[in-house]
């Protein structure tokens, strides 16, 4: 269970508005009511699976995705995102024999009152891990969504999925189950 709540706290960190500055009160509202949604999001997702089972592995739309993506999606892809109070890096190798190896970095911190001042905390890492285990490009019949599974067999078990937004030479696109109209975008760093 203490696994699957980080691997929560990981996904909904992808659900927060990314800020650039922290200083007027409006985005301090926005950051705030992101908070208050991903924990809600984190409530729900306690109570259900994450992942649905995947059970289309031979189908043609997977063959046809596979031809078209699997070349592409394989390399090394890191993506960087940060706000005021929180900061995300991850780092995946996708091998073409279908295994994985990687890194993934999440740190927060917090805005006080010291001497009717706001300050910030320093950084507070959440998750600071390798991560390993095995990948594959799947059509999912009945998200009817293209998506990359994950079979991590790492620090912690489980098995995830993102969805499939697009790939070329240098960017790779993919959004969480999630999170909300949010494109994550890795960039190849061969």
């Amino acid at each position: 269970m203490v696994m699957k709540k980080t691997l929560l706290k990981t996904l909904a960190l992808f659900t927060l508005p990314l800020p650039i500055a922290c200083s007027d009160s409006a985005v301090i509202k926005k950051v705030s009511l992101s908070l208050l949604l991903s924990l809600s999001l984190l409530v729900i997702a306690c109570t259900h699976d994450v992942v649905s089972p995947i059970d289309d592995e031979n189908s043609k739309e997977t063959a046809l995705f596979r031809e078209q993506c699997w070349s592409l999606v394989c390399g090394r892809w890191s993506q960087e995102d940060s706000a005021a109070l929180a900061h995300i890096k991850q780092q995946y190798y996708f091998t073409p024999d279908g295994s994985f190896d990687g890194h993934m970095l999440i740190m927060k911190r917090d805005s006080v009152s010291v001497d009717g001042k706001k300050v910030v905390t320093d950084w507070e890492n959440v998750v600071d891990n390798d991560v390993y285990g095995r990948w594959k490009l799947l059509y999912d019949s009945k998200l009817k969504k293209r998506v990359i599974h994950m079979d991590y067999a790492s620090y912690i078990q489980f098995q995830s999925y993102l969805y499939f937004e697009s790939v070329n030479d240098s960017v790779l696109e993919v959004s969480s189950p999630l999170s909300v109209d949010r494109i994550i975008k890795m960039r190849r760093n061969n």
